[in-house]
């Protein structure tokens, strides 16, 4: 199966989402249908340095 791909908007918007809906990890992950690892990489990268 072909890995797929986002774009960096998808995933600021979903990193976005997760902090403000208060929703767990695995929850935002779920109703934005990606993987929980994906997600919690988006958002180690943000606070990283701000950006996905």
């Amino acid at each position: 199966m072909p890995k797929k791909t986002y774009t960096d908007e998808f995933k600021t918007d979903a990193v976005n989402y997760y902090y403000d809906s208060g929703l767990s990890i695995n929850t935002t992950a779920k109703k934005l249908g990606v993987s929980i690892s994906a997600l919690r990489k988006w958002i180690k990268l943000s606070k990283k340095d701000g950006s996905v």
